[in-house]
């Protein structure tokens, strides 16, 4: 399992717009470190929103959001210090509602993706793909936790990775979050990682 998370995390880095679309948002978000502007908070939700197809749609109300927590939450003080409390804030609250029940929408992908892009080295991120990965390596064993939905709880998805990290020879969330992700994309066949077939034997072999 560990060459094959390896050949998924080349076979992102060898991506050329993967990796520029990556770099993009990094580099927006390291520019723009702060949320206490609304500039800079616009900015960075609007290419992230963008290149990582969060889909949401109503800006003023995600930026406004945003631009609370950091103003009368402290958001700013927890992207830094790695406090999972800011994806628990940043998913909900909003006041951002689904039209068919009212709803409110629970953003969590995208708020693992933009404290990430806040803090790469405390923050893993989650989306389908990763799912799709991480509960095929659940399948042969290769890692453990009760069921699907502890990858909605921020720690224990966070733990989750960490059980990946000591395994896989990754040594970063970012690394791993590449190799998941194109695992992911390569089991849900909309992409192909060369030489790596859509089931493979070898999970039940680690």
């Amino acid at each position: 399992m560990q060459q094959i998370l390896a050949r998924c995390a080349q076979a992102f880095e060898d991506d050329k717009y993967t990796t520029l679309f990556y770099e993009a948002v990094r580099l927006t978000f390291e520019n723009y470190p702060k949320n206490v502007d609304k500039l800079a908070v616009l900015l960075k939700f609007t290419i992230l929103n963008d290149l990582y197809r969060t889909n949401i749609m109503d800006k003023v109300k995600i930026v406004d959001h945003l631009y609370r927590l950091s103003t009368e939450e402290n958001l700013d003080a927890l992207l830094k210090s790695g406090n999972l409390d800011a994806v628990s804030k940043i998913r909900c609250g909003h006041g951002i509602r689904t039209k068919k029940t009212g709803k409110e929408r629970n953003f969590y992908s995208f708020a693992t993706k933009y404290c990430h892009f806040s803090n790469p080295k405390c923050y893993p991120i989650y989306d389908q793909y990763v799912e799709k990965a991480i509960m095929k390596l659940r399948e042969g064993d290769y890692i453990q936790f009760r069921n699907q939905n502890d990858l909605h709880d921020p720690q224990t998805f966070r733990d989750i990775i960490y059980q990946i990290i000591q395994k896989s020879g990754l040594d970063s969330y970012q690394k791993v979050d590449r190799a998941l992700w194109r695992y992911g994309q390569h089991l849900a066949e909309i992409w192909t990682v060369p030489g790596l077939p859509r089931w493979d034997a070898r999970l039940q072999e680690h």
